[in-house]
């Protein structure tokens, strides 16, 4: 779980704290952490889960209060290993021969390297109907009244063009039976009035049990697929995009015919990543942090309506909080250096392949 919000604060903002952080109450307390590269951050949370893997044990006792699995020891380890994957699949481009060799570490043990095998092994927070346990989207549209959060015309118009089925678990249908979306960046005046004919989020994501999704099946097929279709590993690329897809149909108790797979057809770096892309619906960072990387899927052009900030640019990060200026001054700034460019939303991260 560390790993996974330090990869969550790296993908978003580049250099962070990792190797000085969390030591306020240390015996010699460090409050102001240096800044780690992404390169560093990576590494070190790839060795983290490799020794979380080895420490693990099955053979211990089950573990009191774990509201992700239960107490269920396997599971977590074949969390520690996907996730690893994902991360090594993430650096590819930028360390090769490393990411290659840790891919090929777990999938040639799946003894010593569980991963997850289905969709129950999904690594997902269970909510309550009880507040303030309810899931967030709930708490927001139905308790806050939200109701001008509707769906994408980019996403909208794929999912029906490919005759796909998710969009009725993503999307609500309109008046007319239809799911339609609107487009970004309409400025207020326009954007209102298309609330009234564009679909309503899903109401799967409103209620206030659906859990909130850290790593799923389906992302760990999709991510070996592209490693297939890059030639980081030896696998079927087909086979993993098959997987993939059938995995995120499965996860909203949807199936996935024959057709839809023709209409999709053979795996490539850019059908694979459109698909990860459709899967991540509802985990925002992810799906941005796999654009970001890869710059796919290509996106349709902007509508001459939208006003776009940071000058048309889609953001590549997050600016550092003001409060490490007040509080870490020198260390962040060390940090922005460290990225190669300002502290701005057009700085590339280091795993950028373009």
């Amino acid at each position: 779980m560390r790993t996974w919000v330090y990869s969550l604060l790296t993908d978003v903002y580049g250099a962070i704290p990792y190797a000085e952080a969390i030591k306020g109450t240390a015996e010699a307390p460090i409050y102001t952490p240096n800044y780690d590269s992404m390169d560093q951050v990576y590494a070190g949370m790839l060795a983290d889960l490799k020794t979380a893997n080895e420490k693990l044990s099955t053979a211990g006792p089950a573990v009191a209060g774990d509201i992700l699995y239960g107490g269920d020891i396997l599971k977590w380890k074949k969390f520690a290993n996907s996730l690893r994957l994902r991360l090594a699949n993430r650096q590819a481009a930028k360390k090769p021969a490393e990411s290659k060799a840790i891919m090929a570490e777990i999938l040639g043990d799946a003894t010593k390297y569980p991963i997850f095998t289905s969709n129950a092994d999904n690594a997902t927070l269970k909510h309550t109907a009880t507040r303030p346990s309810n899931n967030e989207w709930n708490e927001v549209m139905v308790f806050g009244s939200r109701t001008d959060w509707n769906i994408s015309k980019t996403l909208a118009d794929k999912l029906n063009d490919l005759g796909d089925a998710r969009i009725t678990v993503y999307a609500q249908p309109t008046k007319d039976g239809k799911y339609v979306g609107h487009a970004n960046g309409l400025p207020d005046a326009i954007a209102t009035t298309y609330l009234a004919s564009s679909s309503m989020l899903g109401s799967y994501f409103t209620q206030p049990s659906t859990p909130s999704v850290l790593m799923t099946y389906a992302e760990l097929n999709l991510t070996l697929a592209e490693a297939a279709v890059d030639g980081d590993i030896t696998g079927d690329a087909q086979a993993y995009f098959v997987k993939g897809m059938t995995a995120s149909f499965d996860q909203y108790g949807l199936k996935i015919t024959d057709a839809y797979l023709k209409t999709v057809g053979a795996a490539t770096k850019a059908k694979v990543m459109e698909q990860k892309w459709i899967a991540l619906f509802g985990q925002g960072i992810e799906a941005w942090t796999e654009y970001r990387r890869t710059g796919l899927p290509v996106l349709p052009a902007k509508d001459p309506r939208a006003i776009f900030e940071n000058d048309g640019v889609l953001p590549t990060r997050i600016k550092y909080p003001t409060s490490e200026y007040s509080l870490n001054e020198a260390n962040v700034r060390k940090g922005v250096t460290t990225n190669g460019g300002d502290d701005s939303m057009k700085t590339k991260l280091w795993w950028a392949e373009k």
